[in-house]
């Protein structure tokens, strides 16, 4: 063969290995990007069922107006994205639910929820008490590769 000829190869193995690490690399960002919104769903899901308990008579089992006595069902425990946890604060006013993740290690979401279920800052400290220390209200990520 010509050293055109072996020139062409070894460009084109070079090509086809910058292809299949670029190829790699997108898939596992998507691949993390599924599991985040997986976990998010799950959490807006157990934050449904929390608001229904915060709705609900203590007659009937409810919170009569708080969150507070609100514990996690076993079938929302955990499943196949994660394992979850939900733990009111102590006044009942706020929810805080954590999901970590089954596939990434050491990766959490949390989502910290008022009354009337809308998404509030993290309280001082990572606890679940009220206040805001000026940071904004959204989902939390703590321990993905981004």
């Amino acid at each position: 063969m010509g050293q055109q000829q072996i020139l062409l190869i070894v460009l084109s193995v070079i090509l086809v290995g910058i292809a299949v690490s670029v190829g790699l690399t997108m898939f596992r960002g998507y691949s993390e990007s599924a599991a985040q919104d997986a976990i998010i769903l799950d959490i807006m899901n157990i934050s449904t069922l929390a608001y229904q308990y915060r709705l609900r008579p203590s007659m009937m089992g409810g919170g009569n107006g708080s969150y507070g006595g609100f514990t996690l069902p076993a079938d929302f425990a955990s499943n196949s994205n994660g394992v979850y946890s939900a733990l009111p604060d102590e006044t009942g006013q706020f929810i805080q639910i954590v999901g970590t993740s089954n596939v990434y290690s050491g990766a959490t979401i949390t989502a910290r929820y008022d009354l009337n279920l809308n998404l509030v800052a993290p309280a001082p400290g990572g606890g679940v008490g009220s206040g805001g220390n000026g940071a904004t209200a959204g989902y939390f990520k703590n321990g993905w590769g981004d």
